[in-house]
């Protein structure tokens, strides 16, 4: 048996809102209650405190806002379907990690490659933990 960890911790933010409200569809979450999680990352703005002053407002379009209670959920749901889109069988999901379980090495390497090219597709962000 083969494993490789999956730190996803900076897709967070790379996340498309769009994607992430269309994977709430897809698993039959209420039209309502998708459209009030919509409305929590609609129209986010942002100011930073730089020195002595503040900077202006800067919109915020892509990304899982940090902090929001609902962000580990909807994120693992993402990554469910992401799975299922390439028929992912043994993965392990928690909170912002990603375990890929194989038979061998080889099989490791297949399925690593399978889900670099979902990623990358899909404008998400990862970072390959090594083993203990």
């Amino acid at each position: 048996m083969a494993i490789k960890f999956i730190d996803m911790q900076k897709a967070y933010a790379t996340i498309p809102r769009e994607m992430t409200m269309g994977t709430l569809g897809w698993m039959g979450v209420p039209e309502a209650e998708v459209r009030t999680v919509e409305g929590t990352y609609g129209d986010t703005k942002i100011r930073v405190l730089c020195g002595p002053g503040v900077s202006g407002e800067s919109k915020i379009n892509v990304g899982l806002t940090q902090g929001s209670a609902l962000i580990s959920l909807l994120f693992i749901a993402v990554v469910q379907l992401t799975s299922r889109k390439i028929c992912a069988k043994d993965i392990l999901l928690y909170a912002y990690c990603l375990a890929v379980v194989a038979d061998g090495e080889a099989n490791l390497q297949e399925r690593l490659i399978e889900w670099k090219d979902i990623f990358s597709r899909h404008g998400l962000r990862y970072v390959w933990r090594r083993q203990r």
